[in-house]
């Protein structure tokens, strides 16, 4: 029946294909199509004649079509999830195939911030409970809704290769969130703990594989592309898409929809790996105090503290953040990387306004959206002023503010010749990187059939893996900017043409953000 039903819905290259198909006498194929639709197939004798469709057929003729076309589509969304968990018997893969479209079709649960929280600041093993039971009903639908997301990308994007294999991890992750009973005890927790590591690393590169998929894309809209480069199962690109990029400079922000659609997939894996991690490190943080995780156990889960006492913490959200601590230790490790880089770095200078202190923020994301500003800021002025210049007087100057409100702002400041105002626009927008393309390594570097082989610790960078380049991905400054309006801030860049550019981040504290998180 499969056979039958591919060779049907396999002639793709004209609508007039299966219409000959079936009326010129392929009773049985049409017979077996219908019965797959759950139609009844008209029992009057098909006509010899190819272009003639009998007039008592016509109804229950293009009832099939349809439904046949709704089935492709299905199959093409399920195609990717063949293989992704080895142990699947076909009967299983049909079960959690259904159990994935039915949780496609389920609302994903708001949260506010400070519901993560406890009120008087410490978490207890009932909170924890509590917190995984949550995870256990929520996350399955989240990740049902991104790889469904998946299947709507506009342009082709949805069957290049990075992007089907991000499909497909995340069908392997709600697998395996399945399989888990609902937490009831400690113990539970305890087993779910593993799972959670799991799809937190699976997912780590899921940003560079969709700026893959879309830079392949961006290949094969110009007008010389070989259209061969599309992988198998790929609609064409349509060529009024090639014609209209042209020789221009060629963003996402000439394909609006690809734009939004790049926007709200990336908002929800924030709030989605947020969950994860701020579950897994609460759980460590209460079962390392209670005495049900070991130090051993809870070494290779816990996230780093960035230089503030383990106390002051709830999951990832620190109650009593030094903005200017965290900030320090991004500008450290991005001058790091720029040595590996370019053998040399300039001079990041950072300033507190002020009393910075005693923030409620998380400091992974604070050190997260910093350290991306400022990458861009060190390679504009090695570009500009060379190996040599680059170190003259303060290249880079960072100012760290808090209000008397507790909002908190960070600015970075640079003299690396500006973004010209023709350009500026195009910043904020995926793929546009003046940076040579970081795609070379991407495919050989991951196992399909193990991605977490070729990730990293928990403790990275929710962003992008530690093995993510110093620049060419394209994702880093409208990514920032996700992060940034995720929790309740905002990311504005102001460029001075021909000095430099100064990057501005405003955040709000945990505690006043009241709106439900994604």
């Amino acid at each position: 029946l499969k056979l039958q039903f591919l060779y049907l819905i396999g002639r793709r290259d004209a609508s007039w294909g299966r219409r000959v198909m079936i009326v010129s006498g392929a009773r049985r194929t049409a017979a077996i199509a219908a019965r797959a639709c759950g139609v009844r197939w008209f029992s009057t004798p098909i006509g010899t004649d190819a272009g003639e469709v009998p007039q008592v057929g016509e109804q229950k003729y293009a009832e099939v079509l349809r439904r046949l076309d709704d089935l492709e589509a299905r199959l093409l969304a399920v195609q990717p999830m063949f293989g992704a968990v080895e142990d699947l018997e076909a009967e299983d893969f049909s079960k959690y195939v259904t159990q994935w479209e039915y949780f496609t079709r389920r609302k994903q649960s708001l949260i506010a911030l400070e519901d993560l929280i406890p009120s008087d600041g410490v978490a207890t093993a009932d909170h924890v409970i509590n917190f995984a039971r949550y995870l256990h009903h929520e996350i399955p639908i989240r990740l049902s809704h991104r790889g469904n997301d998946l299947d709507r990308l506009p342009y082709g994007l949805s069957h290049m290769r990075p992007v089907r294999t991000v499909k497909s991890w995340y069908f392997q992750s709600f697998v395996h969130m399945r399989r888990l009973s609902e937490p009831k005890t400690i113990d539970d927790v305890v087993r779910l703990l593993p799972t959670l590591r799991t799809v937190l690393e699976r997912h780590s590169r899921t940003l560079e594989h969709l700026a893959k998929g879309a830079f392949d894309l961006k290949r094969a809209l110009r007008p010389t592309a070989d259209l061969t480069m599309l992988h198998s199962g790929a609609e064409p690109v349509d060529r009024h898409l090639q014609r209209r990029a042209g020789h221009k400079i060629w963003t996402l922000s000439n394909l609006p929809k690809l734009q939004d659609f790049l926007n709200d997939f990336n908002t929800s894996r924030i709030g989605t790996r947020f969950l994860l991690a701020h579950a897994m490190e609460l759980m460590v943080q209460v079962g390392t105090r209670e005495g049900w995780l070991n130090e051993a156990e809870a070494e290779g889960l816990r996230y780093s503290t960035f230089d503030h006492e383990p106390d002051s913490f709830v999951g990832l959200v620190c109650q009593k953040l030094d903005a200017k601590k965290v900030v320090d230790l991004a500008a450290a490790q991005v001058t790091s990387e720029a040595h590996k880089v370019y053998g040399i770095a300039p001079k990041i200078s950072v300033q507190a306004a002020g009393s910075v202190e005693d923030v409620i923020f998380p400091p992974l994301y604070l050190n997260t959206m910093t350290g991306e500003l400022l990458k861009n800021a060190v390679r504009a002025v090695i570009e500009k002023h060379g190996r040599y210049g680059c170190q003259e007087g303060d290249p880079i100057k960072v100012t760290v503010c808090v209000s008397e409100k507790k909002n908190l702002s960070v600015r970075v400041e640079d003299n690396g010749g500006g973004i010209k105002r023709s350009l500026l626009p195009l910043a904020e927008s995926y793929l546009y990187t003046t940076a040579p393309p970081a795609y070379t390594d991407l495919d050989r570097a991951v196992d399909p059939k193990n991605p977490a082989a070729a990730s990293v610790s928990p403790r990275s960078s929710l962003l992008m893996s530690a093995s993510s380049p110093f620049a060419g991905y394209g994702f880093g400054l409208p990514v920032t900017k996700c992060i940034a309006e995720y929790f309740g801030g905002s990311f504005q860049l102001v460029s001075q043409e021909g000095h430099g550019t100064s990057a501005y981040l405003f955040l709000q504290p945990a505690a006043q953000l009241g709106k439900k998180l994604a």
